[in-house]
């Protein structure tokens, strides 16, 4: 059971043509490991085969063997190093390559290159802790200006003087002094004409 639960902790994506690549390895002997290398791979290719790649370095080229059910493995002595490995299914003249994904990711056991083990938690979907929060802070910013542009476009109309000092409440052009209404009549002193 701890098995299987492992194999799924360490269930990488490798595309669309194959799924549940494992390695399993033991130490042969102070620099090198021997792998158990297998994938299952989907349709009927002619053959399967794994390219274990030191970056900078070498390629070594592991024919896997049909294990039924679209499952195939094979077994591969290598210098111990967390090596790429990428999956080819050939069919016919054409070929299928995966993703690459080193052994760790594969599931071998960090013990074996000489790493401290660590737990491994599955990879969550969705977005990463820190994505969201600056996700968040950035719509919290966003807020936070906007009200500011409110406030500065819709402040000045609220206060009841507009920018020159004068009162919104007024209508331009009249004196503060009052002066004669059109109901009232006019001052003695002043003539008809």
């Amino acid at each position: 059971m701890q098995v299987i639960a492992a194999l799924l902790l360490f269930a990488v994506s490798l595309g669309p043509s194959f799924r549940d690549g494992t390695v399993v390895g033991t130490r042969s002997s102070p620099d090198e490991l021997q792998l158990d290398i297998s994938v299952e791979v989907a349709g009927r290719p002619d053959a399967v085969v794994a390219h274990l790649i030191d970056p900078g370095n070498t390629q070594a080229t592991v024919s896997l063997a049909a294990q039924g059910a679209g499952r195939w493995g094979g077994v591969a002595t290598v210098e111990r190093a967390n090596l790429v490995v990428v999956f080819e299914a050939i069919r016919g003249s054409d070929s299928d390559v995966s993703e690459p994904a080193t052994l760790l990711e594969l599931g071998l056991d960090p013990t074996l290159l000489g790493l401290s083990p660590t737990t491994t938690t599955p990879p969550e979907q969705g977005l990463s802790q820190e994505t969201v929060r600056w996700g968040w802070l950035g719509l919290a910013l966003g807020a936070a200006a906007l009200a500011l542009l409110a406030f500065w476009a819709l402040g000045e109309r609220g206060s009841g003087e507009g920018t020159d000092g004068a009162r919104l409440d007024e209508e331009p052009g009249l004196d503060d002094e009052p002066g004669p209404s059109s109901d009232e009549e006019p001052p003695p002193d002043a003539s008809p004409e």
